[in-house]
């Protein structure tokens, strides 16, 4: 990974550059490239549909989730002027869709880390699939 920070306004194109995966998948729009919630979005469907696949790409997965601690347990938690963090792009457009299925779940058990897992438990149980 590059040593370029990320921050909230360029993390569309740091996720294009990083995953051409998700470039290339359908779940990802040119259009949405404006926005980071819709560009973050498709990256929430493009992973969880990785995890539910059984053929799942495992280096893949590891290589998201990996992304996603990096910035989550980073540093611009809150910005000063309040507004939008990559923090809360990720709580919104990825850890709510991991949350809605038992592989999302059981991946982001797995493999995420420190204040991003805190988090990701604090999503699943309020709105998180039930464990029977």
């Amino acid at each position: 990974m590059g040593m370029k920070e990320i921050t909230y306004n360029n993390i569309a194109d740091t996720l294009l550059e990083e995953f051409q995966e998700y470039k290339l998948s359908q779940e990802y729009d040119e259009k949405d490239k404006e926005f980071q919630y819709a560009t973050m979005g498709g990256f929430g469907r493009f992973l969880t549909q990785a995890v539910e696949s059984e053929s799942a790409n495992k280096e893949l997965i590891q290589k998201v989730f990996d992304f996603i601690n990096q910035i989550y347990n980073g540093s611009e938690i809150s910005n000063d002027d309040h507004s939008d963090t990559l923090q809360n792009l990720l709580y919104v457009e990825v850890f709510e869709n991991l949350a809605q299925i038992k592989s999302g779940v059981e991946a982001a058990r797995e493999y995420l880390q420190d204040k991003a897992k805190n988090d990701f438990e604090n999503i699943f149980q309020h709105t998180g699939v039930e464990d029977n």
